[in-house]
C-alpha cells in the first residue's frame, strides 16, 4: 500500500502547478492509475486521501484532463472514498477539492459525479462534520 500511497501523492505533486505537467500526468495514464489504486486499497485512508488530491490537481487542467478523469472512473473513486471514510477529515477535504475546478457546464463530469454517489457522500460527510465544525455549510451544499 505504501507504493500506491506514495505514487498517488507523487502524481498529485507533479500535477499541482504547471499545465504541461498536468497534461503529462494525464497522458501517462495518471487518472487510471490513481483510480485503480483507490479501488484496490479502499481501506487505506492514505491512498484515498492522496488519490483524491491527485485527481483534484489533474482536474485543474484543460478539458482533455477532465475527460480523462471521467473516463478513468475518477468521480466514482472520489465518491466511494468519501462514503467509505466519512469520518476522516483528510479524505473529505481532498474529495471536495475537484468539483469546484470543473466548469459548471461540464455535464459529463457532473453526470459522472452524480451517478457515482457524490450527493450521498456529501450527505454522510455533513453528518460527520456538523459537530466538529470542520467543513463549511457552503462547501457541503455546493453542487457537483
Amino acid at each position: 500500500m505504501g507504493v500506491q500511497r506514495n505514487g498517488c501523492i507523487a502524481l498529485a505533486n507533479i500535477a499541482r502547478d504547471d499545465d504541461a505537467c498536468k497534461q503529462a500526468v494525464v497522458s501517462a495514464g495518471g487518472p487510471a492509475a490513481v483510480a485503480a489504486a483507490m479501488a484496490a486499497h479502499t481501506a487505506d485512508m492514505g491512498v484515498q486521501r492522496n488519490g483524491c488530491i491527485a485527481l483534484a490537481n489533474m482536474a485543474l487542467g484543460d478539458n482533455a484532463c477532465k475527460q480523462a478523469i471521467v473516463s478513468a472512473g475518477g468521480p466514482a473513486a472520489v465518491a466511494a472514498a468519501m462514503a467509505a471514510h466519512s469520518a476522516d477529515m483528510g479524505v473529505q477535504r481532498n474529495g471536495c477539492i475537484a468539483p469546484p475546478h470543473i466548469p459548471r457546464d461540464d455535464h459529463a463530469f457532473q453526470h459522472a459525479a452524480l451517478t457515482a454517489g457524490a450527493p450521498a457522500a456529501r450527505a454522510s460527510r455533513a453528518g460527520a462534520r456538523s459537530r466538529s465544525g470542520g467543513l463549511s455549510r457552503e462547501l457541503l451544499l455546493r453542487p457537483c
